[in-house]
């Protein structure tokens, strides 16, 4: 009941029994950056975006989110920020003078595929009209 699409009800196209484990993963790291997409476009979000611990080692998640968002992506695969910014916020320090981040070095990242334009489309599509079709809405925008 969260998210950009809470009655939603996850599935899988096609059955996830015929993919092997590294399609399983790409394909959920494909949901996982236009979920993300989705969601920052909600909240009309602009500039860099910052991806922080595990998920900064997802390539396919990083690159996807880059190229569905059309902002640079900067992958941060150490400690989070968040627990950083917490513990300087609790001290008092947030971005004051003397303040140091550790730096991390991004992941090798290769460039966009093709197809994935064609496939994020698809997938919008799919989304959209079940999500109407769940709130009761048809063609158009009238209810039955």
């Amino acid at each position: 009941g969260t998210g950009p699409f809470p009655p939603r009800t996850g599935d899988w196209t096609p059955d996830p029994a015929t993919l092997d484990p590294g399609e399983r993963t790409a394909a959920a790291s494909l949901s996982a950056a236009l979920t993300t997409e989705t969601c920052l476009s909600l909240i009309g979000a602009c500039g860099p975006i910052i991806v922080e611990g595990p998920f900064a080692k997802n390539t396919v998640y990083c690159d996807a989110l880059e190229a569905l968002t059309g902002q640079p992506v900067e992958a941060k695969p150490g400690l989070t920020g968040t627990a950083v910014g917490a513990a300087l916020l609790a001290r008092g320090k947030a971005g004051g003078a003397g303040t140091t981040f550790t730096e991390t070095k991004e992941p090798q990242r290769r460039a966009p595929w093709t197809g994935l334009q064609a496939y994020a489309e698809t997938w919008r599509r799919r989304v959209t009209v079940e999500r109407a079709a769940e709130a009761g809405v048809m063609a158009g925008g009238e209810r039955p």
